[in-house]
């Protein structure tokens, strides 16, 4: 490429590229974009790295816990006490809990006292 030029041409044109570079680097230094100091609706950053006071919230009333209502249309079911008492009757013929499920939580007493509910609950209801 340069082995039939001119030693001197070849040098020049070496250090013509070497000052390309450097007033592209300069260039390049030069175009470099300040931080950011607003957003483009113009509103300014400030106090970024400052700490802010923590702002009060207005205290409401405390929650007050309400046991949910359950209407009934039809003959009042068993309520829980009744249906695990000592010769009800109601859980002799429930399959009982297997040793995973009453480690998880199940009782079958639940699941009966669900049967019942969902049982009496719309039995005489009129669709008026």
């Amino acid at each position: 490429m340069f082995s039939h030029g001119d030693a001197t041409d070849i040098l020049k044109n070496f250090q013509a590229g070497l000052d390309a570079e450097l007033r592209a680097e300069e260039a390049a230094k030069a175009n470099i974009v300040p931080k950011q100091s607003q957003f483009s609706t113009g509103i300014k950053f400030t106090d970024r790295h400052a700490y802010k006071p923590i702002i009060m919230q207005e205290e409401g009333p405390l929650y007050v816990y309400e046991p949910p209502r359950f209407e009934c249309n039809g003959p009042t079911p068993p309520s829980w006490s009744e249906i695990t008492a000592e010769g009800s009757g109601y859980l002799d013929h429930i399959r009982r809990p297997t040793p995973d499920e009453s480690a998880g939580g199940f009782d079958s007493a639940v699941s009966c006292l669900r049967a019942l509910q969902e049982a009496v609950v719309s039995l005489y209801y009129t669709n008026t």
